[in-house]
């Protein structure tokens, strides 16, 4: 579904630790810098941006601390919709109509563009920390029994637009759901289910590593899987790994891996690296995905910009200076955008990044 955004809390929580400067207000492509400037309008000011979707590449939303901010026009323009005591750490869209807005300790939901939101249900004894749905009705959550931003949650489905929730299996970190199957990241292994939940099935399990792993997070693009394993961090590094599957899960390739990582078994030898942190990322069509990585110690900071067009067989890097992405959303192939937070402590603020190439190359969308 166009618009999924995968959460990764550790990887955030390290991110806003981090102790290296950031480039200020430009956007550098290739040597060359975009700088922002001064709107003709007035933007709404958000505290934070921690997630984002886009449903088309005209329509999308962008939300944080107490806010959330749309547009019609692919980002030009922005106008504020929500704006409450909500923490916003993600949203899903179906449609331009239907949303759904992930908050600390709330689910808000829209059946009319946002026009107004209101508050959902919950599953029983827990808070949702993940949405993915596929339609104005049905879909399917990561629920935690703590707010305690725990990577672990239970499984839950809901057929009323998410007033409420029932309970069909446990210990999972991330969903992604489609007409024809489920898939679950949960610690070191993949899963699928084929029957709504009620029975769930092994179909791949990380490499044995210099690390534990902690988490799995998961995208499905038509019959490809993509999944994020995540690890220990230690030294201003951090442990990562991930794999794909092109068949609904029947095989799968490694295809990046983590700096510190790298050679610790036969089967990342020769893969892409991506950074220090890996940070959010987006399958885009079934060939198609893209990685954000970070690197808070350095200085200046940066994001690492890595994107396949074969399914991972080949990669393509950029490097974005001064930037510490949260969020990343992709309408089709060629339009994106990242939420990120910009600048040093104190003073770090809230932007949004704008790609048109499919990665290539971004620019900035808001405050500008």
């Amino acid at each position: 579904m166009r618009g999924r955004l995968v959460t990764l809390s550790l990887a955030c929580a390290l991110f806003a630790a981090g102790c290296g400067a950031s480039a200020g207000l430009r956007v550098e492509n290739g040597g060359r810098s975009v700088h922002v400037t001064s709107p003709a309008h007035p933007a709404p000011r958000v505290h934070s941006l921690d997630a984002v979707a886009f449903p088309t590449a005209a329509n999308g939303w962008a939300a944080g601390e107490g806010a959330i901010i749309a547009t019609a026009d692919g980002g030009r323009t922005w106008t504020e919709q929500y704006r409450g005591q909500a923490d916003i750490r993600a949203l899903d869209f179906t449609d331009d109509g239907h949303g759904w807005a992930v908050a600390v300790t709330s689910l808000l939901r829209t059946t009319d563009g946002g026009a107004t939101w209101s508050e959902a249900g919950e599953a029983p004894g827990s808070l949702l920390t993940a949405v993915d749905f596929v339609s104005a009705t049905e879909g399917w959550g990561i629920a935690a029994r703590a707010a305690d931003g725990s990577l672990v949650g239970d499984l839950v489905h809901t057929d009323d637009g998410g007033m409420t929730w029932s309970l069909v299996g446990d210990a999972a970190n991330s969903i992604c759901a489609s007409d024809r199957m489920l898939v679950a990241g949960a610690g070191s292994r993949v899963l699928r289910s084929t029957d709504g939940g009620a029975t769930w099935t092994p179909l791949f399990e990380a490499p044995n590593a210099r690390t534990t792993w902690m988490a799995a997070f998961v995208q499905c693009a038509g019959s490809s899987i993509w999944a994020l394993f995540q690890g220990d961090a230690a030294a201003g590094s951090q442990g990562y790994a991930v794999s794909t599957s092109s068949d609904g899960g029947s095989s799968w390739r490694p295809v990046v891996i983590a700096p510190l990582l790298a050679g610790s078994d036969p089967a990342f030898d020769g893969l892409a690296e991506l950074d220090a942190y890996a940070g959010p990322f987006a399958a885009v069509t079934p060939s198609e995905a893209v990685f954000l990585g970070q690197c808070p110690a350095c200085d200046p900071q940066h994001v690492t910009v890595l994107r396949t067009e074969d399914g991972g067989r080949s990669w393509q890097r950029h490097v974005i200076n001064g930037f510490v992405p949260t969020g990343l959303a992709f309408a089709d192939a060629r339009h994106g955008w990242m939420t990120t937070q910009l600048g040093g402590y104190p003073g770090r603020h809230a932007a949004i990044l704008a790609t048109t190439d499919g990665g290539r190359s971004w620019h900035p969308v808001y405050p500008a």
